[in-house]
């Protein structure tokens, strides 16, 4: 229903983003993403059996930017 990431620092909200996409590249409806001090949080519409990628960027209170990406499997 949701993903979570956690970061050591303070994050901008404004700055900062995570996106979902299935294997085909297509974006997975999401709400807008919540920027809480170190915690970013997405909730997503259910998600069928498949290999969705994520992809993150965020920018910290002192102006340092990080990205990365990872992937996740639901099995049927």
């Amino acid at each position: 229903k949701q993903l979570t990431l956690t970061f050591t620092e303070q994050l901008e909200p404004s700055l900062s983003g995570v996106a979902v996409t299935n294997d085909k590249g297509q974006a997975m409806e999401a709400k807008p993403a919540v920027v809480s001090g170190d915690t970013m949080t997405l909730a997503v519409k259910p998600l069928a059996a498949g290999l969705y990628h994520v992809s993150w960027h965020a920018v910290a209170v002192d102006t340092h930017r990080t990205e990365g990406k990872y992937d996740f499997t639901i099995k049927p």
